[in-house]
């Protein structure tokens, strides 16, 4: 039942569609690796004292995590 159902959405979908779906799916990933590190950065940056350099990398992790959801939501779209 689970060939069939894969066999009837892969014929849906196009070779486009699936570069797509691959292309956001590795954009995310990126991105939550990003959203780690700066966040790391960030509470590395606050315990050492440096709050401007803290609020840097919260910005940054604040800005990536509204890139990763809408990769989410394109991604999301497409299915």
């Amino acid at each position: 039942m689970k060939r069939d159902c894969y066999q009837l959405l892969n014929d849906w979908y196009s070779i486009s569609d699936n570069l797509l779906e691959k292309f956001l799916l590795i954009i995310s990933a990126t991105l939550d690796r990003n959203i780690e590190y700066c966040k790391g950065r960030a509470r590395q940056s606050v315990r050492d004292g440096n709050n401007s350099v803290a609020e840097l990398y919260t910005r940054h992790w604040l800005e990536r995590c509204r890139l990763r959801k809408a990769a989410i939501q394109q991604l999301r779209n497409l299915i």
